[in-house]
């Protein structure tokens, strides 16, 4: 690895979820406040979005221990993952020690859920954020950085910027992990004639 290249932590979230449509008259059994991260995934890349490394860890959730079957669906994440998984605070931990050990530089997410939930559920669960790692390190907001330099609408999801690009979505659809190596993807594509993101 160049000891010059500055590297970004690309960083997604899956969390425990219900169907929740008024059309249908169907209300959600977890409250928005009550929705607990079940996966981090992270991917590693330099400034042209070459992926140099990736990391993924189920979390065990506390509050609502079953998944819904909406969310097993929807994420394909089984409760045979989850029930193996670890503590939120253990999970950050791990987070931690591959960013340290990456040299990472900054981290950026798809919109700002991710950051908001992590600095959230950490507040609930009496976590001390400040202490981690992570909160050290400067935040971007990918998909506006898209937008700006591309044109893009900013409320595509990873899915739909990928089409608009030409690509294709590789690995499972709302998985963290895929979403960011994804997401890494639409960086090296967009970046064959410049840097997208300043660190």
């Amino acid at each position: 690895m160049n000891g010059n290249e500055r590297l970004i932590a690309l960083i997604d979230l899956e969390c425990t979820c219900d169907e929740n449509d008024k059309f249908k008259k169907i209300k959600s059994t977890i409250p928005r406040e009550e929705m607990e991260i079940i996966e981090i995934g992270c991917s590693i890349i330099n400034e042209k979005g070459d992926l140099k490394n990736t990391f993924t860890v189920f979390v065990k959730p506390e509050l609502h221990v079953e998944l819904t079957d909406f969310c097993k669906n929807l994420t394909h994440i089984s409760q045979n993952d989850v029930d193996k998984g670890i503590t939120l605070s253990e999970a950050l931990l791990k987070l931690d020690d591959f960013l340290i050990n990456n040299n990472v530089n900054s981290w950026s997410s798809w919109g700002y859920f991710d950051k908001n939930k992590i600095i959230q559920e950490t507040s609930l669960k009496k976590i001390n954020y400040d202490e981690r790692f992570l909160s050290s390190l400067p935040h971007s907001n990918l998909s506006n950085i898209v937008k700006k330099h591309r044109g893009l609408n900013r409320k595509c999801g990873v899915g739909k910027t990928l089409n608009a690009l030409n690509l294709e979505f590789v690995g499972d659809r709302h998985r963290a992990i895929y979403d960011t190596m994804n997401m890494a993807r639409i960086v090296n594509k967009i970046n064959k004639d410049g840097i997208l993101i300043k660190i």
